[in-house]
């Protein structure tokens, strides 16, 4: 299987899930088996699709605390698909001091689950900036704060190794060596808002970079399963495609 490039972005499909990563300067991020899709196309035609038939729904939304009012966001200069990549590339334009690339692969896709992995990297041209990546709830998901609605689904959950969702059959993991960059908002209830990566102050030339492994599983996802996944993934290293 390979992406299928759209004007706004692509799709993977594989044994009965499809990958979709679209939009411009806020980069939903979306996982479907064929049961969610099925649900979404009967509430479609009874019009009463609440927007929660995903197994993940995510956005990556750049952020700046040197910002002080509302910006658009910035638009991508190019996407393209390099073997089983998706790379969409964001220029540094003002009033935005940083450039970002997001670099989506996918590394795994059986009849049980499909596994993928988010590559996600800043660099700016100024002297000094404090540029963040959130990865947030996307639309079915997004909190109240932000617009958004709650996720019908259930609320996702934070664990000391990853965020779930109440069902445990959607999971996101930071590469063990990244979570010193990244921060994980949550409720007092502990319910999943955000996760917040880089941040720091940041000088002319660096680039960081931080890894994310995005698991869609058609059953609960075992804490052995999640312990052999966590495994792999912390045991693999950066592409020097990324």
């Amino acid at each position: 299987m390979a992406w299928k490039l759209t004007d706004t972005g692509g799709t993977y499909s594989s044994e009965g899930f499809t990958l979709s990563v679209q939009g411009a300067g806020r980069t939903r991020i979306q996982l479907q088996s064929d049961v969610e899709m099925k649900s979404a196309a009967r509430s479609a035609s009874t019009s009463s699709s609440n927007g929660g038939d995903s197994l993940c729904d995510w956005e990556v939304v750049p952020r700046d605390s040197s910002l002080v009012n509302e910006v658009a966001y910035p638009l991508p200069s190019e996407r393209y698909v390099r073997q089983q990549d998706l790379i969409t590339v964001f220029p540094q334009k003002y009033p935005w001091l940083f450039s970002y690339q997001i670099d989506v692969r996918v590394l795994s896709a059986n009849k049980d689950r499909f596994v993928a992995e988010l590559w996600l990297s800043i660099q700016t041209s100024m002297l000094e900036s404090n540029p963040e990546l959130w990865i947030a709830s996307g639309a079915a998901g997004a909190s109240a704060k932000d617009g958004g609605k709650p996720n019908p689904l259930g609320a996702w959950k934070c664990h000391p190794e990853y965020i779930c969702s109440a069902d445990k059959r959607s999971v996101l993991v930071v590469h063990p060596l990244d979570r010193a960059d990244s921060r994980t908002a949550a409720s007092v209830t502990g319910e999943f808002e955000h996760l917040e990566l880089f941040g720091r102050f940041m000088e002319k030339g660096v680039i960081r970079r931080g890894r994310v492994l995005l698991i869609g599983s058609r059953t609960t996802l075992s804490e052995t399963t999640m312990r052999e996944l966590i495994q792999t993934f912390s045991e693999s290293s950066l592409p020097l495609t990324a």
